[in-house]
């Protein structure tokens, strides 16, 4: 498990992800999209609340690799299915709208096949505007999981954005919905705006 504290103008929500070595009953309610992690959590848009830091749990690549391997053995009528749900509750349900969005940041969550630069952007935004992390991960390998290879290299990526995250808060950048400008996942300001 990796863990570490994020400093944020904006409230993170604290995820507690547990490792199991075989497919443990908590990811098949979360797969199967009944009493998932992220549907008992309460999310509000916290516009004027501010805490100095948050404490925020990550998957490890062997719990990624466990969501992956379910996937990968869906049919594409689940896999489309699935994903419908997950657009619904990215889609207003369980953040924001994807109309208050920037454009850049629409074209790549709907870009097909998306590639590392739009997985990178997507986790950043994701991460940044207080996204679940388990929402914003399996919407992301579901992206992927009509290919194996696509799908064995998105588990790899994700591990390294995890992973290196603690590493490069001051220097990872995101949109802001709520401050419309750019900040680090830190929370300082991003000079440029442009990715």
């Amino acid at each position: 498990m990796i863990v570490f504290t994020l400093h944020y103008t904006t409230l993170l929500f604290c995820i507690n992800i547990h490792h199991r070595s075989s497919i443990s009953a908590d990811t098949w309610n979360c797969l199967n999209h009944q009493n998932s992690v992220y549907h008992n959590f309460n999310y509000q848009y916290f516009n004027s609340l501010t805490m100095a830091s948050q404490s925020v749990e990550f998957p490890t690549l062997e719990e990624i690799q466990e969501v992956a391997t379910v996937m990968a053995n869906w049919q594409h009528e689940r896999l489309r299915d699935y994903r419908k749900m997950l657009f619904n509750d990215i889609n207003g349900r369980h953040f924001k709208n994807l109309y208050w969005w920037p454009e850049h940041m629409v074209q790549s969550f709907w870009r097909k096949p998306m590639i590392q630069r739009d997985v990178f952007k997507l986790l950043c935004f994701f991460l940044g505007n207080g996204c679940h992390t388990r929402l914003a991960l399996y919407w992301i390998l579901t992206s992927a999981a009509w290919c194996p290879s696509e799908l064995k290299h998105r588990c790899d990526r994700l591990h390294s954005f995890y992973r290196d995250l603690p590493q490069k808060i001051h220097i990872w950048f995101y949109y802001d919905l709520d401050k419309k400008r750019f900040l680090h996942l830190d929370g300082s300001v991003h000079d440029t705006y442009f990715f």
